[in-house]
């Protein structure tokens, strides 16, 4: 992919999901293809929920790659987790933020509302401004201006 993206000028994102959520495993990833046209969106909710890392931790074990960022909230729902309210939830996202923006990252932050997949969560019209309003605090608490 990488060396079909150079010619394209295109960089292919591989994201911290599924089984690629722990960073040891991206790093090797990420080394062995030793590409600028590869590089990482880290969806910082899956390495915390399923690579158990603490975002500072995540950070600096990948930030030479991150290109993009997911980021969302969720608490224990039975066996799972449900989707909730920035803020609301038990991922650690304001300390997410708070590690990327004293980093000098100058990516996005994405926020990942998966309404098609989880009808049950709040409706975007309800989540998008409140997402909005958290991450306009969470930024500055981290000295970053929110534009």
């Amino acid at each position: 992919m990488a060396a079909y993206a150079k010619p394209a000028g295109v960089t292919v994102l591989i994201e911290s999901h599924g089984d690629f959520t722990k960073s040891p495993d991206l790093v090797e990833i990420l080394t062995r293809v030793d590409a600028p046209q590869f590089q990482l969106l880290w969806d910082a909710h899956h390495s915390f929920v399923a690579g158990k890392e603490q975002p500072a931790d995540s950070y600096r074990a990948l930030a030479r790659w991150i290109r993009h960022t997911h980021l969302k909230d969720s608490k224990p729902s039975g066996a799972d987790r449900r989707y909730v309210l920035l803020g609301t939830g038990e991922v650690p996202v304001k300390e997410q933020v708070r590690v990327l923006a004293s980093s000098g990252y100058e990516g996005y932050y994405c926020f990942e509302w998966e309404k098609k997949w989880h009808p049950e969560i709040e409706e975007p019209e309800v989540a998008f401004p409140h997402y909005a309003k958290t991450m306009a605090e969470y930024l500055s608490a981290a000295g970053v201006a929110a534009s």
